[in-house]
């Protein structure tokens, strides 16, 4: 398959066929009794025999339903470039080993990725000065839910114009700015765990987050995605965003280094990328 300015034959996420790729339902989808939705990645080897994700183990979905869902760890195109995402439905006759589509894979465009003007234009030492930092601070027991938190704070004076999506006075050598998120779609911050198995994707949880207007945790890619919707300078100190009920690993891990990847982003873009070390110890 010709990879030249479209998708790659694994979908950009390094993985191999059989692969289970992270995703979330968010709607129109429950899974059958006793069984978990997973989706699982076929890598493609020709331009006839795309890649695919299968979704797998879903319960009947009634005429009608809409379907949504979201993908995590998919690559994007390049800038201005259109591939297409076709979406359809199938059906397996498993005892006689044939198949046949229910719904024939409709072609849908893909929005072009953004260029990085936003990123050009601001300050890059004014976002070297913000403080980012994570912590777990409930129960360190393998299998059971936990405390998780997450916080940072932007500077409150810097010389010159900072530009971009924050807003601020400017005083020729000094301004006050703000970071602002309304919760729109392209406004979120993603969390990234190393590694992957700090989200115990076969135990699944409910997740409640003080301050956030929607959380979606990719469990197969170790992710978690949340948006917000407020306002912080550095009159206001920190931001902080707890996470109760929060998933473990399945396993101990011990001697390891593990942390998590802090991500924000605006306009699809992210403006902001911190490692922070996680200090884990696990008690079976």
């Amino acid at each position: 398959m010709n990879t030249t300015n479209v998708f790659s034959n694994d979908l950009g996420t390094g993985l191999p066929t059989g692969s289970e790729v992270g995703c979330v339902i968010r709607a129109g989808m429950t899974a059958l009794p006793g069984l978990r939705m997973k989706c699982i990645l076929n890598v493609g080897t020709t331009q006839t025999n795309k890649p695919t994700i299968s979704i797998i183990n879903y319960n009947f979905i009634n005429p009608g339903t809409t379907i949504n869902i979201t993908f995590a760890g998919i690559q994007t195109l390049p800038t201005t470039l259109v591939n297409t995402i076709s979406i359809g439905a199938m059906i397996y006759y498993n005892d006689i080993g044939s198949s046949t589509y229910l719904y024939i894979p409709t072609p849908v465009i893909t929005v072009p990725t953004q260029s990085t003007t936003l990123l050009s234009s601001m300050n890059a030492g004014w976002l070297s000065n913000w403080n980012v930092n994570a912590s777990y601070s409930g129960t360190n027991i393998v299998l059971q839910p936990t405390t998780f938190s997450c916080w940072f704070s932007v500077p409150y004076w810097w010389i010159g114009n900072i530009g971009g999506l924050f807003s601020g006075v400017d005083y020729t050598y000094h301004g006050q700015y703000t970071y602002t998120s309304t919760g729109t779609l392209d406004e979120f911050i993603l969390l990234t765990f190393y590694p992957a198995t700090l989200l115990d994707k076969n135990n699944p949880v409910t997740v409640s987050c003080a301050g956030c207007i929607s959380t979606d945790i990719y469990y197969a890619a170790g992710m978690v995605r949340f948006r917000h919707s407020s306002s912080t300078n550095g009159q206001l100190n920190n931001r902080t965003f707890t996470f109760t009920n929060f998933p473990t690993s399945a396993y101990a891990i011990a001697n390891q280094t593990v942390y998590v990847n802090m991500q924000f982003f605006y306009n699809y873009q992210c403006f902001l990328s911190r490692n922070i070390t996680l200090y884990l110890p696990r008690t079976v």
